[in-house]
């Protein structure tokens, strides 16, 4: 029997922001998707990026749901993404990151910071 883990909403008054990037040869592509407490799915925001190292797209996926947040002023908000290493960063305020990744890391932890009804978690892949 395989147990299957689904995804989750958030509580009632709330929204749920899930981000992710997919990684090609040339380019990568990052997504959105926010959903509220029924599971609505209300938007959904991509972008091509010419990042093609994961943790880098995963950072610049997580600003980009933080832009999206700052739609729902006033909610709470959760966002959730799969990788632990582009979470822990942002929650680090880019502690040990150097180069590239520390301008976007530091960008989504300052939003973070400035919003305190908004909370960034790592999720398992099969959740996000």
């Amino acid at each position: 029997m395989e147990l299957q883990i689904l995804w989750s909403p958030p509580p009632s008054s709330s929204v749920k922001i899930n981000f992710d990037v997919a990684c090609r040869p040339c380019f990568s592509v990052i997504a959105t998707l926010c959903r509220d407490h029924e599971g609505n799915l209300l938007q959904v925001w991509t972008r091509v990026i010419p990042v093609v190292q994961a943790l880098w797209g995963d950072i610049k996926a997580a600003l980009l749901a933080c832009h999206l947040a700052e739609n729902y002023d006033g909610l709470t908000i959760f966002l959730e993404g799969d990788s632990l290493v582009a979470c822990s960063a942002i929650h680090q305020n880019a502690k040990d990151l150097e180069g590239y990744l520390v301008a976007d890391c530091k960008a989504c932890h300052a939003a973070l910071s400035l919003h305190p009804l908004w909370s960034l978690s790592w999720i398992p892949r099969q959740q996000n």
